[in-house]
């Protein structure tokens, strides 16, 4: 999945305004509103800098938008440490769906026109740098049903977590040259069963052959 562009939009960001309807010599029209127009015009701005006289491509887009808020003056210290460690979200303006509306500024720099978009993702987060931060990709065919190496190890390690699983699997590097496994280990999960041959549900093992204490180990594969 090549790296088309990366752009890096420093300020408060902005969604897409709505658009004014007015009557011109008897016909309606909608205006952009000039707030917008302005971070449009920003946007496109970062976008050339950041093709650096590239053509637009015409491949299928994938696109990560990250918009960056910074946190409330009026917040206490303890609860500016959580919003900018990630333990409070930001759910204020701007909205996702106006957010994602800026891509149409990116139309003939970054790509001939964002239909091409076919991937997208938005997250919002406090930052001690307000901006907008925008990464596009270009996709193979069908690349987007396969997963990177770190992205896999990545969302693994992270579900892992989520349940509460220690993980520990090599770095991207290691991964990129030699494809790998990953392991997570975690305690048992036995039946609730009175049976005597209890098995993990995890890992297979039976309780009867196991070391008191000993951790349960599950190796997944992470091909290259």
């Amino acid at each position: 999945m090549p790296r088309l562009c990366v752009i890096d939009l420093a300020g408060t960001p902005q969604g897409k305004g709505r658009g004014r309807a007015a009557v011109v010599n008897g016909r309606a029209h909608v205006f952009t509103p000039a707030k917008t127009r302005s971070y449009e015009a920003q946007l496109r701005y970062a976008g050339e800098q950041a093709m650096a006289g590239r053509p637009p491509s015409d491949a299928p887009i994938r696109l990560t938008m990250t918009v960056c808020l910074a946190v409330p003056q009026s917040w206490s210290k303890k609860k500016r440490a959580q919003a900018l460690s990630g333990r409070v979200w930001p759910t204020v303006k701007p909205d996702a769906d106006n957010s994602l509306k800026l891509t149409d500024a990116l139309n003939g720099i970054c790509f001939v026109d964002d239909k091409q978009i076919v991937i997208v993702s938005l997250m919002k987060v406090y930052s001690e740098r307000p901006g907008l931060f925008i990464e596009v990709d270009t996709l193979e065919p069908a690349s987007f049903l396969r997963e990177t190496v770190q992205e896999r190890g990545d969302r693994l390690a992270y579900e892992a977590l989520k349940a509460g699983s220690a993980v520990n699997y090599v770095n991207q590097r290691s991964l990129d040259a030699i494809g790998s496994t990953m392991e997570i280990s975690s305690t048992h999960r036995f039946p609730d069963s009175s049976a005597t041959d209890r098995r993990c549900a995890r890992c297979g093992k039976s309780e009867a052959s196991m070391n008191q204490g000993a951790p349960c180990v599950v190796t997944l594969d992470v091909p290259r």
